[in-house]
């Protein structure tokens, strides 16, 4: 079973990818608009008062792409600082953080390997982790 770190991070570097593909694609969509005067795969014409709303709708796609990748970048850099300063600090040798899946919250655990049940100290939730 993969850390609760690891999962997140992951997910986050699908975040700055998707983020990525969207900016690229409201990109592509906006230069096509602007060159051709049509709409691309439907074919309508985008002349006249069209062309000016095709391509706000281009740079808001971008937009949108480009504040998915910051993001999901600036979760990706809390992640990675907070594993720095647990392996940084002597005190927290040995530990391991997971987050509780019914209210978010991040649990030190210490010691123990193997099969380790922990309890949220804050909503009471159950829940097994392979350590």
């Amino acid at each position: 079973m993969k850390n609760q770190n690891t999962i997140a991070k992951e997910a986050c570097k699908k975040g700055i990818i998707s983020g990525g593909a969207l900016t690229g694609f409201a990109a592509l969509f906006t230069m096509y608009v602007s060159s051709n005067r049509e709409v691309p795969v439907t074919g309508v014409s985008a002349g006249g008062g069209a062309l000016p709303g095709c391509l706000a709708v281009g740079f808001i796609i971008m937009i949108i792409g480009i504040c998915v990748m910051v993001k999901n970048k600036s979760r990706l850099n809390q992640i990675e600082r907070e594993e720095q300063e647990g392996s940084r600090n002597a005190g927290n040798a040995g530990c391991a953080y997971y987050y509780c899946d019914r209210c978010g919250k991040r649990l030190r655990i210490t010691g123990g390997k193997g099969r380790i049940e922990i309890t949220c100290p804050v909503c009471g939730n159950h829940f097994i982790v392979n350590r």
